[in-house]
């Protein structure tokens, strides 16, 4: 398949898999309804099809969408065997952390734990960014000392950044 990044190579097993993909998007897109829409969007991350997970994902980002309730439904996914779904589920908690107050999360507690987790020790580097930079959500107070930590001992360069980079602006504004 084709988008705005290329080719997808998919393989011969994941034809059906893509259908149903296509399918279920019909449907949504055929609602007319902007909240009928949003709210099947998020049951589609409940879904066990990385396809659906992962389109469904790509269009709250895209969009800016998603209720303090969704980091519910995101917090399972921090933890998902596939990378590229614990990244995007991370870059979707960092822009709803970034429109609400954390009062505002429920279960703020375990998914600031989840979200230490993934900055300091996930595998996948893209994956400890946005980890890292779903921190900086949370109060500075809570998260200075994980941050810090990040900045001068995470081993790549680009986490190192990152996290260098939230502790020079939250130096700036004080």
């Amino acid at each position: 398949t084709r988008g705005v990044r290329g080719a997808r190579e998919l393989p011969a097993e994941a034809a059906e898999a893509m259908v149903d993909v296509l399918v279920r998007f019909i449907e949504i897109h055929e609602l007319k309804n902007d909240a009928m829409t949003w709210e099947r969007l998020g049951e589609l991350l409940e879904e066990t099809n990385p396809l659906l997970i992962v389109t469904a994902l790509e269009q709250f980002e895209k969009f800016r969408r998603g209720e303090p309730e969704l980091t519910l439904t995101l917090r399972p996914l921090l933890d998902h065997p596939e990378a590229g779904i614990r990244e995007k589920a991370a870059r979707v908690v960092t822009q709803i952390l970034g429109r609400y107050d954390v009062a505002e999360i429920p279960e703020a507690e375990s998914l600031l734990s989840v979200l230490i987790s993934l900055a300091r020790r996930d595998l996948d580097v893209p994956v400890r960014i946005a980890g890292t930079e779903a921190l900086d959500g949370f109060p500075y107070e809570r998260v200075r000392s994980v941050i810090q930590e990040v900045a001068s001992s995470d081993p790549d360069q680009g986490v190192r950044y990152v996290a260098e980079k939230i502790l020079l602006q939250h130096r700036q504004n004080e």
